[in-house]
């Protein structure tokens, strides 16, 4: 899971410090339109509005989700409001007043938008895949937004909606570890992780969230069946990057990208092997793994170059194959790639010459 809204508040176009064209009257008009604020029966109404306020972008779209099944049963219950409680200062103007429902509702939405998931037909092994990396995800985004809470906050408004956004992202970690917890591998988040690793401040005397009954309620109506096979890897048989382009030029790019930048480590991967696991019909663990030999932000960066020849080439499944070592010879996690974007890295000039070429 991406958490793309969230992304774009701390990296993209939503950072509330680069908001200089939007002034009070416009945030009181989103926060007016129609589903922003209060939901009733799901979150389709929060979605339209989200789609209605910012119509050229896609906030919404969620690559993770594109190669499951997902539960649209008129009968399935739905999470309209917080199953963990947390205590989210109150917005003072209407610029904090719309990142605050923005935030607390995207949550809810995402939180939704997972029990659909886990209530759909997938199997044990991809729900719990893909319930550990959005631990993973919103991990990350906590850490980030207390980095930059504590480092680059320039004026109040700032503060409050990276409070808020941390706060929140706490509230979102603690549903999926408890709706979940069938499938999480790592640990509960426990106190000490919670207040010295992620929020970097010290542990207050009462805690800052309280579980909803409401939590209680969903679990009773969901299955969560601890067996061997939420411990093995996913089945790839099924899944693959979706290559739509020709594989000779593909070829091509990567011979002259290891040539010139020196992507790959030629004693363990040789272009071909590249493009054989790139154009794979089953990521599966007959392929060979692919070591790279230059930075991870130059190899983010070939990835989304290489995005347009390919229809499911995602952050996550790059991770979760396990057919993709960084340098050290370590695996390439989402946290990793995710936070290796970058606009302007080593050897920009020629990465973009060999792409423009073909």
């Amino acid at each position: 899971m991406r958490l793309k809204i969230f992304n774009n508040i701390l990296f993209g176009s939503l950072r509330p410090w680069k908001q200089s064209s939007h002034n009070e009257k416009d945030y009181a008009n989103f926060i007016k339109t129609s589903g922003f604020v209060q939901q009733n029966n799901s979150m389709n109404e929060f979605k339209s509005a989200i789609q209605s306020i910012f119509p050229k972008t896609d906030l919404l779209t969620d690559e993770d989700f594109d190669i499951y099944s997902l539960n649209d049963s008129d009968n399935q219950t739905n999470i309209v409001a917080p199953l963990i409680d947390v205590e989210l200062p109150q917005p003072q103007n209407a610029k904090c007043r719309f990142y605050y429902y923005l935030i607390f509702n995207e949550v809810t939405r995402l939180s939704d938008l997972l029990l659909k998931f886990i209530t759909g037909p997938e199997t044990s092994s991809n729900k719990t895949y893909l319930i550990n990396n959005t631990v993973e995800a919103i991990k990350y985004h906590i850490k980030e937004a207390t980095t930059q809470l504590e480092n680059d906050a320039e004026n109040s408004d700032t503060k409050y909606i990276l409070s808020v956004l941390r706060l929140s992202l706490v509230r979102f970690l603690f549903e999926v570890e408890h709706l979940y917890a069938d499938y999480v591998k790592t640990p509960q988040t426990t106190d000490n992780e919670l207040y010295f690793e992620l929020l970097k401040e010290q542990q207050p005397s009462e805690g800052i969230y309280k579980v909803n009954p409401a939590l209680h309620q969903i679990l009773d109506k969901i299955s969560v069946p601890a067996t061997e096979e939420n411990i093995t890897p996913p089945p790839t048989s099924r899944v693959s990057f979706n290559f739509n382009g020709n594989k000779a030029n593909l070829l091509t790019v990567i011979q002259q990208l290891n040539n010139q930048i020196e992507l790959l480590n030629e004693d363990v991967t040789s272009p071909q092997q590249m493009v054989d696991v790139l154009t794979a019909r089953n990521l599966d663990a007959s392929l060979p793994k692919i070591r790279f030999n230059t930075e991870t932000k130059q190899v983010r960066y070939v990835i989304d170059k290489l995005d347009s020849s390919f229809s499911n080439l995602t952050l996550t499944l790059i991770a979760n194959c396990g057919l993709f070592l960084s340098k050290k010879g370590t695996p390439l996690t989402y946290s990793n790639l995710s936070s290796s974007k970058h606009h302007n890295p080593k050897n920009k000039e020629t990465i973009d010459s060999i792409f423009r070429s073909l």
